[in-house]
């Protein structure tokens, strides 16, 4: 499936390490917001956990395997990850337009 994600400048999330181009997994028991990996099947929705700021890092990923989905937004947890490719900050407003959403929203 695929989504979106936001990462902190260093391409941490949740004090975990992420890199483009690596496949990610768990065998861990799937919990939203708590285990897992989590991403959006809407660009836009990213900015409910990560502030709309240009120094962050966004990227277009695969989720895979087991799956969870929210039912507040379109938030997924997965237990396999894969990050696809980086997305400018401009590129990320590109997909939100594309897909609909508010290029403004701070979630």
């Amino acid at each position: 499936m695929k989504a979106y994600k936001g990462f902190n400048h260093d391409w941490t999330c949740r004090g975990h390490k992420y890199e483009v181009g690596k496949t990610y997994k768990t065998n861990k028991p799937l919990k939203l917001c708590e285990s897992g990996f989590h991403a959006c099947e809407k660009a836009a929705d990213c900015f409910r956990y990560y502030p709309s700021v240009q120094w962050n890092r966004w990227a277009e990923v695969e989720l895979a395997g087991t799956m969870l989905k929210a039912t507040d937004d379109s938030k997924v947890c997965a237990s396999e990850i894969t990050i696809v490719k980086e997305l400018s900050f401009d590129e990320l407003l590109d997909v939100i337009a594309t897909q609909g959403g508010d290029k403004t929203s701070d979630g």
